[in-house]
C-alpha cells in the first residue's frame, strides 16, 4: 500500500524557529505550512484534517 503524507502544520510565533521546524520538514519530504499565530490557525484546524503534536 502507498504512503499517505498529509500535509502537516508549524503554528510557532517565534518566526527563526519556525523557519527552522518548516525547513527541516520539508528537507525530509514532509508538505508543511506554517502559521505564526495560534488565534489565527484555529479556524484552519478545525476545517482540515492536521496532526497536532
Amino acid at each position: 500500500m502507498a504512503e499517505v503524507h498529509k500535509t502537516d502544520i508549524i503554528i510557532q510565533d517565534e518566526r527563526n524557529t519556525a523557519e527552522m521546524f518548516t525547513e527541516m520538514m520539508r528537507v525530509n519530504g514532509f508538505p508543511v505550512i506554517k502559521m505564526f499565530s495560534s488565534a489565527l490557525s484555529i479556524p484552519i484546524l478545525i476545517f482540515e484534517d492536521y496532526f497536532i503534536a
